[in-house]
């Protein structure tokens, strides 16, 4: 209720039946209460007690307490209470002069006194000068409802209007805010897929090897999922050589699948796609894959050999890791980039190494499907060929990954950083290795099995690396030191020298690389001798010397010594 109609004019309370029915100017003085009823009653006596159970009073003003109150048939709440500034219908002949709007008057009458707490209510007027009369509306009724009935409709029709646009705009919103609600709109040629990255995934694990892809590996092979990770929290399995390796940098998607077989050799493999922000990012982290390749420490990982692969991705390496347990475990590992995309494969089978040119196939259906969205290069045609594995650190020298164990399932190699060389050799060398002229820079390493109870007090492994001027240099002093080993049994008559089949190849740069194989036994009383395992490598303008000190029962096989001399004069030429 407004201050205005707080203070209108009050009507008085009527008199008892007995009354006249005028009130008394004193009587029309008093203010009555707030919130009482506008109409009086004609006797408390005749008021009949409330009923509980009657319906509440439907024709009382909202928010007032009559509202809520029962209504009692024939009581005062039965009459519907006027609303404030209504002007009542007209249903009579009388002539209309005089009235007023909240009233019915016979014709002129004395306004009423103001009282002593109302400041709004109009100043008391002449009694013969009649009250103006507001002007009435034309139509069938004078009601407030007749007289703003057009501005109602029109609020009411505007009101609707702007739910149903409201309403129409949240839907759109939540439609095109809910996956896969519609059809995905086509992507511009020449758009970048990171644009459209809410409508079409980077990855998805449709991208990752099917069965179908598995059985390219070994096609009679009975594959099947062991599980498939799609969020990097959930399990994942840790490729050969990656176990340990932590990055700075988080993909953008996380996927992996596993698969197993029931073959006899334990056949397996994983597939793992991983995308990242940008290009950056993927190529950070694989340059981080490979360098955990390249040094891997693994126990008992040793790097059996490494493969170019072409035509699968934009960068891609191939390594395969035998872990030599009893039966040692091969694995074949191909980490690759596409774009944004870095993928890592890995083909575990015990006995034998499963050949990359089968792994490859396998990865093709991925490859192509990712190259667009990652913004990559998109595969061709697949080739392979024979490569160095990865440098590793320090650079020019073996790492602990590339020596066989001696002993299956036991035994771990360990290794000083390279220094000044010292050595004075086993006696053969018929040279003082540490002062013989020629070399521009020579240095020694020395390696040392551990955990390993049969490994004898004596053994360890030598590796010296001589540097000349040029490769002409190098390639006197190691046919001078290789021949002084070949002929040392015609300086000593205690000493068995036999030398195997040498071994060749190719280095970083496609430099030629060789190596002639030893084992000398050296007596060194009646019933005791010394055995030697060694290499004499010339690479380019470097010449590698491994000497062994081995014995009968712990030694390198033939086979593993001549791959050891031929890794050596490969690593002489990743410096």
């Amino acid at each position: 209720m407004t201050e205005f109609e707080q203070n209108r004019p009050r009507r008085g309370i009527p008199a008892d039946a007995d009354d006249s029915g005028a009130p008394s100017p004193e009587e029309r003085d008093l203010p009555m209460p707030q919130g009482s009823p506008r109409r009086g009653l004609s006797s408390n006596a005749d008021v009949e007690p409330l009923n509980p159970a009657a319906p509440a009073n439907p024709f009382a003003r909202p928010g007032t307490a009559s509202a809520s109150q029962p209504v009692t048939p024939g009581s005062a709440a039965d009459i519907p209470a006027q609303p404030p500034l209504l002007a009542f219908e007209d249903n009579s002949d009388e002539p209309t002069e005089g009235r007023r709007m909240g009233g019915i008057a016979d014709g002129p009458r004395p306004a009423p006194r103001r009282s002593a707490v109302s400041s709004m209510t109009p100043p008391e007027q002449d009694p013969l000068i009649p009250a103006p009369v507001p002007p009435r509306t034309t139509g069938a009724g004078g009601s407030w409802l007749d007289h703003h009935r057009r501005t109602l409709i029109t609020w009411a029709v505007g009101a609707l209007v702007a739910a149903l646009l409201l309403a129409f705009g949240v839907f759109l919103f939540q439609r095109g805010q809910t996956p896969g609600t519609g059809p995905s709109p086509e992507v511009p040629a020449g758009t970048s897929s990171s644009a459209s990255a809410s409508e079409v995934p980077d990855a998805t694990d449709e991208d990752l090897m099917s069965l179908e892809d598995a059985s390219l590996i070994v096609p009679d092979a009975s594959w099947a999922i062991t599980n498939t990770v799609t969020d990097r929290s959930g399990a994942f399995a840790k490729p050969a050589c990656l176990s340990s390796e932590v990055s700075d940098v988080n993909p953008t998607i996380s996927l992996q699948r596993t698969f197993g077989t029931s073959q006899a050799d334990q056949l397996a493999a994983l597939h793992q796609v991983e995308v990242y922000a940008s290009d950056a990012a993927a190529r950070q982290v694989t340059a981080e894959h490979v360098r955990a390749l390249a040094n891997c420490d693994e126990v008992p990982a040793r790097i059996v050999s490494a493969s170019a692969v072409q035509g699968l991705a934009d960068e891609v390496t191939q390594m395969t890791i035998a872990y030599e347990n009893d039966p040692v475990e091969y694995h074949t590992i191909v980490v690759s980039r596409t774009g944004r995309a870095v993928t890592v494969a890995d083909v575990v089978r015990h006995g034998e190494a499963v050949p990359p040119n089968a792994v490859g196939p396998a990865l093709l259906r991925s490859a192509t499907e990712l190259c667009e969205r990652v913004e990559g290069a998109c595969p061709a045609e697949l080739s392979y060929g024979n490569a160095l594995p990865v440098a590793a650190q320090p650079a020019g020298w073996l790492v602990t990954a590339d020596l066989p164990r001696l002993t299956l399932g036991t035994g771990q190699w360990t290794a000083t950083e390279p220094e000044p060389l010292s050595a004075t050799g086993m006696g053969c060398e018929n040279l003082p290795l540490a002062t013989e002229p020629g070399p521009t820079d020579r240095q020694q390493r020395t390696f040392l099995m551990t955990q390993d109870p049969g490994t004898p007090a004596t053994f360890g492994l030598d590796e010296m690396v001589f540097t000349f001027a040029d490769a002409a240099g190098a390639d006197a002093f190691g046919t001078k030191l290789a021949d002084a080993l070949a002929s040392c049994k015609d300086r000593f008559l205690t000493a068995t020298v036999t030398e195997h089949e040498a071994v060749s190849g190719t280095g970083a740069g496609d430099v030629p690389v060789s190596a002639r194989v030893f084992t000398i036994q050296q007596a060194t009383s009646e019933t005791s001798s010394v055995l030697y395992q060694l290499a004499v490598a010339k690479a380019g303008d470097q010449v590698a010397y491994l000497l062994g000190t081995v014995d009968e029962e712990y030694k390198f096989s033939e086979a593993q010594l001549r791959e050891l001399a031929l890794r050596a004069a490969r690593r002489a030429t990743q410096d």
